[in-house]
């Protein structure tokens, strides 16, 4: 497709500076197709402040061109587009098998829905003009290597009934079903459940009995579903269930409008529909009136335009408004019948809102494509979402595991649970996990419907702490067997090479224990102080005197406890201690030569006896 910047002009306000652009979620089609009998023509919102302009190089191959409407892929790309001239891939040629499509020229909308249980085929349905037959055709896109082609051609839905040429496709919240949304003559709104079992016998949803003469757009959005009858000036507005399928609290609103409200429209936030007139020439060929309505759905309140063709370079001379369109920046489009702009409505929710028009080279028609019918992805539910991980579901102590979806996750909101139990700030595609349990994503759409993953489960492989012996301190003796009493099914393995949960060490060091289960390992350090039998270093001297030089009775290198017994020469205790502290000094005994004994308390001492001389001032012993 040929494309081109847009080239505006303006009626009120320049297009650039009228407002800040938004992305509404409903309107995230990416693409507006507009039908003509010079060449259709199309508008690409990849870039939401400077839609460009393309041209397909087709054209209606009638005096009008009306119901149009196209599929898109997630990319925003076009699949597929069909008027009543054929369906047509997405390079812009007939699809094979479409040629004799029952679809009128003069029939105000065409519309599509996907399969519910197949994502490359599509449903197509249209009628043959004003009160006439409802059929269907079907598109594989999985033939011609993702070109297309139409399987099935004029299916008829409903023999023996007649329907308006209005069509609306709606999603059922949170399933992968639609509603078919018609009005049948003389009746009133009929829905068709499309399901995977096909399409459902029409129930009457709506009645009404006005002469609806069968010409005029079917729309909904946001729970509004609007109905502009063109041959009796007025719209119907109810609110939609798309659930249930049930509509409530109808409106009946009359427009002055010259030759019939056609177009239908809602303003991005619901709050005001918009209605176009077909043709306002009066009997003399001149604009007479207006062709642009507004009313607001809360005070009751209409607001009127007359909008005319100011391209100097149109050949075509106006007839009036065709159908209107909400565009992915929150604007509504509009295409003039037989004029050569597309009216823009900027700020459609304000009480002031802006008209701008887009000059294009070529005579447009009545028709646009019907996004917000087209736009599936926008409640696509990524049912049964897959999550992933990365690394071992059994967890060792100080690990993690990545959990992660790598899908498309633009314009949903993600939470991640664990045990049921929602984690809180943990809304990105991936989580880092450090506990076990069971986790799962939940993804809900711009609808507000949720979908939740597969469960992985992570458990906790982690060794814990064993009771053991971590510290030895012993003097020399036979080998010494460092033990494991309680290693379990863990498979035990020592620094010094040896396997099992006992090792013999001969020398002081640290060892290494490591314990594996098969998935985690744990390694902790026994230290050991082999220490040889060896004699104390005994003062024979000490001068309590205060000059801090042999103070006390000390016996150097002390590494263990002792006990120690002081004797004066007649064998007399005069001192005991069973846990010394290099702490006696004997300042109330008198002067003279005592004797010690020095017993260990452990294994790794040696006895000793022997004198020590007290020299502390005092009367010596006689």
């Amino acid at each position: 497709m040929k494309k081109a910047l847009l080239v505006l002009a303006v009626a009120i306000l320049s297009f650039a500076g009228a407002g800040s652009l938004k992305c509404f979620g409903q309107s995230r089609i990416n693409n507006l197709i507009f039908n003509s009998t010079d060449q259709i023509i199309g508008l690409d919102f990849t870039n939401t402040d400077a839609p460009e302009i393309f041209y397909t190089g087709k054209k209606a191959n009638a005096t009008i061109g009306e119901g149009i409407a196209h599929a898109e892929n997630e990319q925003g790309e076009i699949v597929f587009w069909v008027n009543a001239s054929g369906v047509y891939d997405k390079n812009n040629n007939l699809m094979p098998g479409s040629a004799g499509i029952f679809a009128h020229p003069s029939s105000t909308e065409i519309v599509i829905s996907p399969f519910p249980d197949n994502p490359t085929s599509y449903y197509i349905f249209y009628n043959n003009q004003l009160c006439s037959s409802l059929y269907y055709s079907v598109v594989d896109m999985s033939l011609r290597n993702g070109l297309g082609n139409v399987v099935k051609l004029n299916t008829l839905i409903t023999p023996g009934k007649i329907f308006a040429e209005g069509l609306e496709v709606v999603r059922i919240p949170c399933t992968s079903n639609y509603w078919l949304l018609a009005n049948e003559c003389g009746r009133g709104l009929t829905r068709f459940l499309v399901n995977e079992a096909g399409i459902s016998a029409g129930e009457l949803f709506l009645a009404n009995t006005i002469n609806t003469g069968g010409r005029g757009e079917l729309d909904y959005y946001k729970g509004k579903l609007g109905y502009a009858i063109t041959f009796s000036n007025r719209c119907l507005v109810a609110d939609f269930n798309p659930e249930t399928g049930v509509a409530t609290n109808l409106k009946n609103i009359s427009f002055s409008a010259t030759n019939g409200t056609y177009g239908l429209e809602f303003s991005p936030d619901a709050s005001k529909v918009w209605v176009t007139d077909l043709s306002n020439r009066d009997i003399f060929g001149n604009l007479s009136g207006n062709n642009l309505f507004s009313y607001d759905l809360s005070t009751g309140l209409t607001k009127a335009w007359s909008i005319s063709n100011t391209n100097p370079d149109c050949s075509g001379q106006m007839e009036g408004l065709g159908q209107i369109e909400l565009g992915k920046d929150g604007r509504l489009y509009i295409t003039q019948i037989e004029g050569c702009q597309v009216v823009v409505v900027d700020q459609p929710d304000s009480e002031n809102p802006n008209i701008l028009k887009i000059d294009v080279a070529t005579r447009l028609s009545a028709g646009i494509s019907d996004h917000i019918q087209s736009d599936f992805l926008d409640e696509d539910l990524l049912l049964n979402p897959v999550v992933k991980s990365q690394g071992p579901l059994m967890l060792c102590t100080d690990a993690s595991v990545l959990l992660y979806f790598d899908g498309t996750s633009e314009g949903k909101q993600l939470q991640w649970f664990r045990n049921g139990n929602g984690i809180p700030g943990a809304t990105a595609p991936t989580l880092e996990v450090q506990q076990a349990g069971e986790y799962f994503l939940q993804i809900a759409n711009r609808a507000g419907c949720a979908s939740a993953s597969n469960i992985i489960a992570v458990s906790d492989a982690s060794i814990p702490a064993l009771d053991f012996q971590r510290e030895y301190n012993v003097c020399e003796s036979p080998p010494l067997v460092l033990s494991i009493p309680h290693a379990g099914a863990y498979a035990v393995s020592w620094s010094n090479g040896s396997e099992g949960p006992a090792t013999t060490v001969t020398e002081s060091g640290s060892y290494a224990v490591t314990f594996s289960n098969g998935h985690c390992a744990r390694t902790e350090l026994i230290e050991v102080v082999i220490r040889q039998k060896t004699a104390y270093k005994i003062p024979n001297i000490i001068i309590p005197n205060g000059d801090s030089w042999n103070e006390f009775f000390e016996i150097r290198e002390l590494q263990e406890a002792v006990s120690l017994q002081i004797y004066n020469r007649w064998g007399k205790l005069v001192y005991t201690s069973a846990d010394y502290q290099n702490d006696w000094q004997g300042r109330d005994l008198l002067q003279g030569t005592y004797y010690y004994k020095i017993t260990p308390n452990t294994a790794c001492g040696i006895e000793q006896t022997g004198w020590v001389l007290v020299m502390n001032g005092s009367a010596t012993e006689k």
